[in-house]
């Protein structure tokens, strides 16, 4: 059986009823969507054009509450559609300076909506760059670049 929205519901053991179920019920994946960067130095927030050189520099980045969607997924054992909720996780990416992880983010079964990361800013001034890839489990992506201007 296929289902009109996708081409990819043939389930392999499942019943009629239970493929007419689950094409009923999936939904293509959506990207999803980053919706903030913010800088903190300490508890005090800071600007992403005035951060310190030589800092550890906490990073959060936000995305939209609906960006981890929820689809159903067909366990064999018990022939019954479990509702599975997306992952999300980033990638981190600058120019300089030094990252605490490569990558961060929230599993399936947390409903929060920002991850967190610390930048080691360059001991020295200039611009720099990040790049934040945030992805889904299923295979959505979403990207932003931010310039970053380190003061001496």
């Amino acid at each position: 059986m296929r289902c009109g929205r996708s081409p990819r519901c043939d389930l392999a053991g499942a019943s009629l009823l239970l493929s007419q179920e689950f094409c009923a019920r999936y939904a293509l994946n959506q990207n999803p969507i980053l919706v903030s960067l913010s800088a903190q130095v300490g508890d005090a927030p800071v600007s992403l054009d005035t951060l310190p050189a030589g800092q550890r520099i906490r990073l959060v980045a936000a995305w939209s509450a609906d960006s981890a969607e929820t689809y159903p997924v067909f366990d064999s054992a018990s022939q019954t559609l479990v509702d599975h909720r997306e992952a999300l996780w980033l990638s981190w990416y600058a120019t300089d300076g030094a990252f605490d992880d490569s990558t961060t983010g929230r599993a399936e079964d947390d409903p929060t909506a920002w991850s967190e990361n610390a930048w080691q800013s360059p001991a020295l001034a200039g611009t720099f760059f990040l790049w934040l890839v945030l992805h889904d489990s299923r295979g959505g992506t979403d990207f932003t670049v931010a310039t970053f201007t380190v003061l001496p």
